[in-house]
């Protein structure tokens, strides 16, 4: 029996392959539901802010922005689930754990695809999130943050097909398609920057560079009071964490997956921590200067490069903004 932490027993003891990523981008686009997001480019001229920091190199960079937060739904998780659910049966009933974007994409194509659908939500989820969820029509179950999986396991037990929000052959493969559009776009982009939540972009991205042939150097980001994959990385094994103190819901995973901690450790350079404040202000600096409404799980690059946690001197840098979903009051709060 399958449980709410394991990924499908085929695929547990091998990465994604480049065959793996291409199969699934052709799945997904061929659903008409997932759009080749943009790259804004050349924007290092555009904010003071950067204007600055540029100064302050010994060469001045390249910074670029991939643009799921252009995605339908408001973010990259629409791409993993619709290349997981269209492999399974139409009578299957669904379950998932989400507080966030997955839950929202997943509920829009479980509304879309006619399944029978459940989300199992921290209780302390927001009311927005929970209701919107609900309009597409998909059950919502709220449990104690602990207490989630166990609540996902006893749908698992009455004949329900979980779908992990992140750690899945699938939900990653999709990701890489992500990087498959960054290469097109930016072929000599020297480093790319991604938030990590449960990992599944970063892993995807991360391999469909470097399988491409690509030098392109991986970095990942993470709250500081979310640091489950950098204390991973650290411990050379999967980490879950007791207590999570940032605001970056997005980022906050509880823990590492199994899958996705083996696929950062292969072909990730680094993960590098940020301050929740800095977060803030790249959020305020994407929207006032670029005019790019970011949450703040896809404004967490572009922290790192505010703190200087990464070297792009001389470098073409690619941010991915992975989702947009801030609300108007967040948004406002920050700004002012």
């Amino acid at each position: 029996m399958s449980t709410a932490t394991e990924n499908s027993e085929e695929n547990k003891e091998r990465l994604v392959n480049l065959d793996d990523i291409n199969s699934s981008r052709k799945i997904i686009f061929a659903t008409n539901l997932i759009r080749r997001t943009p790259m804004l480019k050349d924007c290092e001229n555009f904010s003071d802010t950067i204007i600055n920091l540029n100064k302050n190199l010994k060469e001045k960079f390249s910074l670029n922005f991939k643009l799921e937060n252009m995605q339908n739904q408001g973010s990259y998780k629409i791409r993993g689930i619709m290349n997981r659910v269209s492999k399974i049966d139409q009578s299957k009933k669904l379950v998932t754990m989400s507080a966030g974007n997955f839950g929202r994409s997943f509920a829009f194509a479980s509304n879309l695809l006619k399944y029978n659908s459940t989300i199992v939500m921290p209780d302390t989820a927001p009311s927005d999130r929970v209701e919107v969820c609900r309009n597409f029509g998909c059950n919502v179950e709220l449990a104690e943050r602990d207490f989630i999986t166990d609540k996902v396991q006893t749908f698992i037990e009455n004949e329900y097909e979980f779908i992990h929000p992140f750690d899945h052959f699938d939900i990653i493969s999709a990701g890489g398609s992500v990087g498959l559009e960054i290469l097109e776009d930016l072929k000599d982009v020297d480093i790319i920057i991604v938030g990590i939540g449960g990992g599944s972009l970063i892993s995807g991205i991360a391999t469909a560079v470097k399988l491409s042939g690509s030098k392109a150097k991986i970095y990942g980001v993470e709250p500081e009071g979310a640091a489950k994959m950098y204390i991973s990385l650290k411990n050379n094994s999967p980490h879950k964490l007791e207590k999570i103190t940032s605001f970056v819901n997005g980022l906050s995973a509880p823990y590492a997956g199994k899958t996705t901690f083996k696929h950062v450790k292969e072909y990730v350079e680094e993960v590098v921590l940020v301050e929740d404040d800095s977060v803030k202000k790249a959020m305020k600096i994407l929207y006032k200067d670029y005019k790019i409404v970011s949450e703040s799980a896809g404004a967490a690059c572009l922290a790192a490069i505010l703190e200087n946690k990464i070297d792009i001197s001389g470098k073409k840098v690619v941010c991915v903004i992975s989702g947009g979903n801030c609300s108007a009051k967040e948004m406002s709060t920050i700004i002012e």
